[in-house]
C-alpha cells in the first residue's frame, strides 16, 4: 500500500509542475499576439501616414493614404485679426500646407482641406500669406492648381 500511496504523491508533483508549465506557455502565448497585434496596428498606421510631395510639381500639397476619409473644409469667419484683401478656396484632393515662410522647406504650421476658405492677408512671389479659421497665419501656394481666388484683387 505504501508503494502505491508514493506513486500517487509522486504523480500530484508531475501534475502541479505541468500544470504551472502550462501556465507560463499559455502566457508566453498570450503575450506574443498582443505583441504581434500591437505590432500590425503599427504597421497599419505608419501605411496611412501623409507623403509630403515635392514642392516645384505639387504646390507643396499632401496627398492622402487612400483609405483616409477625406476631412470637411472650414471656413474663414469674420474675427479680430489681421485685414485681408480677399479669399481664397482649397481646390485640391489632401491638404494643403500653411507654413511659416514662403518657402516649401519652411515650418509647416498647419494645414487646409479641399473646400476650405482662408482670407488673404498679401501675395508674395506666388505665395499668398493667409489666416485661417483657426486664426493660423501663414503661406500656402498661389498656384491656380491649389488654390481660387473667391474675391478680391489677387
Amino acid at each position: 500500500m505504501n508503494h502505491l500511496q508514493d506513486i500517487i504523491d509522486n504523480n500530484r508533483k508531475y501534475f502541479r509542475i505541468a500544470a504551472w508549465v502550462a501556465l507560463a506557455v499559455l502566457a508566453i502565448y498570450m503575450l506574443t499576439q498582443v505583441t504581434a497585434v500591437m505590432s500590425e496596428q503599427s504597421d497599419m498606421a505608419s501605411s496611412a501616414d501623409t507623403v509630403t510631395a515635392d514642392s516645384e510639381a505639387t504646390g507643396d500639397v499632401e496627398a492622402a493614404g487612400a483609405s483616409t476619409p477625406e476631412p470637411k473644409a472650414t471656413t474663414t469667419t469674420a474675427a479680430p485679426g489681421p485685414k485681408t484683401i480677399g479669399q481664397i478656396e482649397v481646390v485640391i484632393s489632401g491638404s494643403l500646407n500653411i507654413r511659416a515662410t514662403p518657402n516649401t522647406s519652411a515650418k509647416v504650421l498647419g494645414s487646409a482641406v479641399k473646400g476650405s476658405k482662408l482670407g488673404v492677408i498679401a501675395k508674395e512671389d506666388g505665395w499668398y500669406k493667409v489666416v485661417d479659421s483657426n486664426g493660423i497665419q501663414g503661406y500656402v501656394s498661389a498656384d491656380g492648381r491649389f488654390v481660387k481666388v473667391l474675391s478680391g484683387d489677387l
